[in-house]
């Protein structure tokens, strides 16, 4: 059993925190702005509870991306490969299900799935740099592991 545990990358939690400082400092200003400007301070602060629901929502999506940077997780075990973040078991993926892995310079894909076609991309990353892609007949998985190298020489092993 092989348990990869990758650090965050800057950029990605930069990125992460760049949203919550702009939501949570620009927002106030324009609302003290508006208050302050408006004759119908009554309306502004009824308008003002509205727009702060929105705040509150990307605040919260945001804190959840920043667990789930910090709690990522690879596994390889019994022909299986448990890819977790923020700490919640997100696919497992049989060894033998895996036509191609290779090594990518920029993972395209973070966190989630899209459809695209009939393949879904699905990301388990929390570096936009170095990664690992695997690609099923179905899905292209993005990965960040420690050492994409190593990663892959295992995978390759385990494969065999």
């Amino acid at each position: 059993m092989y348990t990869d545990k990758p650090k965050p990358g800057k950029g990605y939690i930069l990125f992460l925190l760049l949203i919550l400082i702009a939501v949570f400092c620009i927002y106030p200003a324009g609302f003290a702005f508006s208050y302050l400007a408006s004759t119908s301070r009554s309306t502004v602060l009824a308008e003002g509870w509205i727009g702060a629901l929105p705040c509150a929502i990307i605040g919260i999506l945001v804190l959840v991306g920043l667990h789930a940077a910090y709690h990522t997780q690879y596994t390889l075990r019994d022909h299986q490969l448990e890819l977790k973040g923020g700490g919640v078991v997100l696919r497992k993926v049989a060894l033998e299900q895996i036509v191609e892995a290779k090594k990518v310079p920029y993972n395209t894909r973070l966190l989630g799935s899209k459809m695209a076609g009939r393949i879904i991309n699905t990301g388990v990353c929390n570096r936009y740099k170095s990664g690992v892609l695997l690609t099923t007949r179905t899905e292209n998985i993005y990965l960040s592991p420690s050492d994409p190298d190593k990663f892959l020489e295992l995978l390759f092993s385990l494969q065999k």
